[in-house]
């Protein structure tokens, strides 16, 4: 790749990683499909897939830069603070006191982001430790944590009407 064509590259993954920052702040991050990237983007979905494998590899990339960017310009606002989601509540509203964001309620954006980078992890980290699927997890979660609140006798109507 030439020096231009990688130079272009790169304008072309932050106008893409802007684009889904914009969605996020402004719909959350349900909001966020290839097509709505691709539009907010003013791209095609396929030129998407040219510069990133998948949306979770877009996603990445956002997380990575809104944590790089915590880490360059408000590592004050986590000084001294244990809790790590109270330290990214703290970091977002930082940033968007520097103006690094738009109008975005922090505690809304810090969620969004740490619910999207504990997806990642899940997918990228966790269900290959365990060595199962993500529907056998979800079997799993469903039987543990749904079925072990129920009472012995819902638990036996749930399973019947199955």
């Amino acid at each position: 790749m030439t020096a231009v064509q990688d130079a272009r590259a790169q304008v072309r993954v932050r106008q893409i990683v802007d684009a889904v920052l914009s969605l996020m702040q402004e719909k959350g991050s349900n909001a966020v499909s290839m097509q709505a990237i691709a539009r907010a983007a003013g791209v095609s979905v396929g030129l998407l897939y040219k510069y990133f494998s998948d949306k979770e590899q877009i996603l990445l990339a956002v997380i990575t830069r809104v944590l790089g960017a915590f880490r360059t310009r408000v590592p004050e606002a986590i000084e001294g603070i244990d809790d790590p989601v109270v330290a990214v509540v703290e970091a977002v509203r930082r940033a968007a006191e520097a103006g690094d964001l738009r109008d975005v309620p922090p505690e809304i954006f810090a969620y969004d982001l740490l619910v999207l980078a504990h997806t990642w992890a899940l997918k990228n980290w966790y269900y290959r430790r365990l060595e199962m699927d993500v529907d056998e997890y979800v079997r799993r979660q469903v039987h543990a944590v749904v079925l072990g609140g129920f009472t012995d006798a819902a638990r036996a109507r749930w399973v019947a009407g199955r």
